[in-house]
This record gives structure tokens, sequence and C-alpha cells, in this order.
């Protein structure tokens, strides 16, 4: 047989010609996808966290008005008429521990130390912003030091007043809220404190520390609006 009419079997078919240009890097023209937060993306995080604590704040601070003023007043037993003393003091006979002002003095003070710590890293002036985010802090421990006794000695003379389960509870319950609001801005604040003396912070990048001062400030003016109540409703 003539083997020209008969080739033999051909081979596996070879695989395609590998093409180099799938190992380079993009051309210039073909922009890369980079997955970055939108700028003023964590500002506007912390406006909303402030807003759900302030209303959390507010429905609190005015179911302790309504309870308040309520529980002044002598109600009249609709059958037998018999009138039924008020459960709590009239307002204003609830006087507030003087720690409680000299606490708020401290809070306008520590609010004002941090914004000249954010105002400092603004500008790059590092020493001046750790030196003011240290006072912050000791300013915040104080303020601690002040509140914990003056609160109980708020609920003591709840107590002693005999302002009746449910007010004494609602104002408990005042106390908490605040205490936790005030151990969730202290933490931070060491941390961010911690993070400048490390180098962690200048004038472009320093986000926390903003976010810290936009807390701090809340917390400032909870606790005022809170004081104001106490003490036109004592």
């Amino acid at each position: 047989m003539d083997s020209a009419a008969h080739p033999n079997p051909p081979h596996d078919a070879d695989p395609p010609p590998y093409d180099a240009a799938d190992m380079l890097p993009p051309p210039a023209d073909r922009p890369v996808t980079h997955h970055r937060v939108p700028p003023g993306a964590g500002v506007f995080g912390m406006w909303l966290f402030l807003a759900a604590l302030g209303m959390l704040f507010a429905a609190s601070m005015l179911g302790y008005v309504l309870i308040r003023v309520q529980q002044t007043r002598e109600l009249v037993n609709p059958v037998t008429k018999e009138v039924i003393a008020a459960a709590a003091p009239p307002l204003g006979t609830l006087h507030l521990p003087f720690g409680l002002w000299f606490s708020t003095l401290v809070i306008l003070a520590s609010s004002f130390t941090m914004h000249l710590a954010l105002q400092n890293v603004r500008r790059e002036r590092q020493a001046k912003f750790r030196n003011w985010l240290v006072a912050t802090l000791i300013l915040a421990g104080l303020f601690l030091l002040v509140q914990t006794p003056s609160l109980a000695s708020l609920l003591i003379g709840h107590n002693h007043a005999d302002t009746g389960h449910t007010l004494l509870g609602f104002v408990f319950f005042l106390v908490i809220i605040h205490a936790l609001h005030l151990i969730g801005g202290v933490i931070p604040l060491a941390v961010v404190t911690r993070n400048a003396h490390l180098g962690a912070y200048d004038h472009e990048a320093h986000g926390p520390v903003r976010y810290v001062t936009m807390y701090w400030h809340f917390l400032d003016a909870v606790w005022i609006v809170m004081f104001g109540v106490l003490l036109l409703t004592g």
C-alpha cells in the first residue's frame, strides 16, 4: 500500500498557543477597581449612631418627667371618694448633691480640651494634640470619680424621700444608662490617647480622633440635659 494514501493518524491536538499578554499588568488605559470607603461615610455612620443613642436617652428622660410629675399628684378613689396621698414629694424638694454641680464643670472642661485636641491634630501640632488628649483623659477620670458617689447619693436621697418604687427604679435606670454612656466614651478615649502617643494620627488620617470628639460632645450634651431635668424636677 501506498503510505501517502494512508497517512499515520494524527497525534493529540497541540494546546492553543500561550498568550504571554495574560500575565502582564493591565494597560494604563484599563482602570483597576478598588473598594474604597466613600468620603464622609465614617462621620455619617457616627451621626446615625449618636442619633440612635439620643432617641433612647430622650425617651428615658421623657418617661422620668412624666412619672415624676404624675406621682406628685393626689388621687381620689372614685368609689369611696378617699383621697390617696401623692407617691412622691412635690417638685423642687429633692436637692442635687454638690458633686453633680462640680462634675458638670468638669465635663464641660473635658469637652473643650477634646475640641482642642482635634484642632491641633488637624494642624499637625502633635505635641499639643497629645497633651490635650491626656488632659481630656484626666478630666474624664475625675468626672467618673466625682459622679460615682454623687449619683449613689442621688439614689439614696430618692429612697429616703419615699418617692415610690416606680420613680426610684426609673432614676436607677437613668443612672445605669448614663454610666454605660460614660464608659462607652472613656474606653475609646483611652485607646485613642495611647495610639496618639504611638504616632498613629496626623493631619490627614485622624478619623478615630474625630469620632471620639463627636461622641464626647454628645456625652456632654446628654449630661447637661439630664442634669437640667433633675434640677427642675428634683
